[in-house]
């Protein structure tokens, strides 16, 4: 009884506080730099559990055409927060963009290289000659795939790469042998999985173990607004701690903001691969918490195959893009038991 009491009261104080707040709230301008995936699950559940709205932010979202214009946007203070990649940054930085990453998305680089799990290219080596498609011809994995294949010992020309879109158009493209492999970002993966169709990736170890996405704010907003991006980043690692608590929870949060990507049929084969979907996102090679300040090392390492690739000016440094000093004090606005006893007893 006792428990169950505290339980309650947990429960009702969270959403006693979120109501406050959302009538206190200041608004937080979201811009993600592709369609709604399940890459933004922690700021779906930071919106859905209260979090923002305890943090006294209510979020105003808007998904931009590209990676490219969302940094746009954010950098010329059009937006407060940006969940984008870094190439588009790295690439404007010596056109006077000005602009830091406070956090990462994972541990792993966003792009890269499938085939058909029963075609006959077995190895990396054995796409050369072959198609690749990407999402457009402006997509940041195309970098990344030249990279991958200059490790393997051939060159990939522009003339490798065909526009294919994703989803359905990707696999279109693919069945009739347009394409022979695709290089898109893990979202897309994680979608096409989802719908029942399975890869071999290629990632290559100088790459992939690097992260490339992460939230982006202008020095604008990080110098005249810091106090709103600590709240801002507090509620993200209270949603990271939601997921991992109870990712099922957080599973059917993004199904009710994104119905169209519950998949079809009964609810526990929904649930069974909607999880895998799940899951294909959260994995961390490292086993770190997924959302966390930027490793200098492993940016650097980045840094140094975009500047080999010609997108990254010589003189550009790991300071130069990342700024790592809000998280201690985000992180003490997490109350982890209560974040754990309300994921615990979420129902949706």
């Amino acid at each position: 009884m006792h428990s169950n009491f505290v339980r309650q009261f947990i429960a009702a104080s969270v959403l006693a506080i979120a109501a406050i707040g959302t009538a206190n709230a200041e608004p937080l301008r979201f811009i993600q730099g592709a369609p709604p995936s399940v890459s933004m699950v922690e700021f779906y559940v930071a919106q859905e559990a209260g979090f923002l709205a305890t943090a006294g932010l209510e979020p105003d979202v808007n998904y931009a055409q590209n990676g490219a214009v969302a940094t746009q946007l954010v950098a010329s203070d059009h937006g407060d927060v940006g969940l984008i990649t870094l190439e588009p940054y790295v690439a404007s930085f010596d056109k006077g963009m000005g602009g830091k990453f406070i956090a990462t998305i994972g541990d792993q680089n966003l792009f890269y290289v499938g085939v058909p799990v029963d075609s006959d290219i077995t190895t990396f080596a054995q796409l050369e000659g072959k198609t690749i498609g990407v999402l457009s011809m402006g997509s940041s994995s195309i970098y990344y795939a030249k990279a991958m294949a200059k490790e393997a010992g051939f060159t990939l020309a522009d003339t490798s790469f065909a526009p294919v879109g994703m989803g359905d158009s990707a696999l279109n493209a693919l069945r009739t042998n347009q394409v022979q492999a695709l290089a898109l970002h893990r979202p897309a993966f994680a979608a096409l999985e989802r719908s029942g169709f399975a890869f071999r990736y290629f990632k290559d170890d100088a790459i992939s173990g690097f992260s490339n996405y992460g939230l982006f704010v202008s020095d604008a907003t990080l110098a005249g607004q810091r106090d709103k991006l600590v709240r801002f980043l507090g509620a993200m690692l209270k949603a990271e701690l939601f997921v991992k608590t109870n990712p099922e929870a957080a599973l059917r949060i993004y199904w009710k903001i994104q119905p169209e990507a519950r998949p079809a049929g009964d609810e526990a084969a929904a649930v069974e691969v909607g999880l895998s979907e799940l899951n294909f996102e959260l994995d961390n090679a490292s086993g770190n918490e997924r959302i966390r300040p930027f490793d200098a090392d492993r940016t650097q390492g980045l840094l140094d195959v975009l500047k080999s690739e010609g997108v990254a000016s010589a003189s550009i440094t790991v300071s130069d893009i990342v700024d790592g000093s809000l998280f201690a004090e985000a992180a003490a606005l997490v109350d982890r038991d209560a974040v754990v006893q309300l994921a615990t007893d979420w129902k949706n």
